[in-house]
């Protein structure tokens, strides 16, 4: 003898509450939302509740963690097709070849300002006292500079 088993069209708010796992005013507000289909004086019409349940746990629920490590993946390859197209247009270059620019375009700069004194006045008292203001002004700058190049090495590491 096979047993069967006849799945109803309609059950109980209270029935269906049990049945997914949740209160009665739970349902309700359900019911009102629109994910769950009332079948008329406190029922709901089993069926498209139940899928509308399911769809909507699907929408809600977090991303996996496949998911996640794809859009991580994606955005690796994203960023690195960002990188190569800006060094391929000229926006972008290497830490060390940066550096190397500033250190010469600063030697050039420290040239022409150690000339100024001789360039100014051929009074040695002037002229010395050229030398140390022009001096003093580039130990600052160098200061200021190391600490820059530092922090921006320490971005760069991270």
């Amino acid at each position: 003898m096979t047993k069967t088993t006849a799945i109803p069209d309609e059950v109980s708010i209270d029935d269906f509450a049990k049945l997914v796992g949740v209160t009665q005013r739970t349902v309700r507000n359900y019911v009102q939302e629109g994910t769950v289909t009332s079948g008329g004086r406190g029922k709901v019409l089993l069926n498209p509740s139940i899928r509308n349940l399911i769809d909507a746990a699907k929408v809600a629920r977090p991303d996996s963690q496949l998911d996640k490590a794809r859009a991580r993946a994606l955005d690796a390859r994203t960023r690195a097709q960002e990188i190569k197209t800006a060094r391929e247009e000229g926006r972008l270059m290497e830490f060390d070849e940066a550096m190397a620019l500033v250190e010469d375009l600063t030697g050039l700069f420290v040239s022409a300002i150690e000339s100024v004194p001789a360039r100014f006045t051929r009074d040695m008292k002037v002229r010395l006292n050229l030398e140390k203001v022009v001096f003093d002004v580039r130990e600052e700058v160098s200061k200021e500079m190391a600490k820059r190049a530092d922090e921006l090495r320490n971005e760069v590491t991270k």
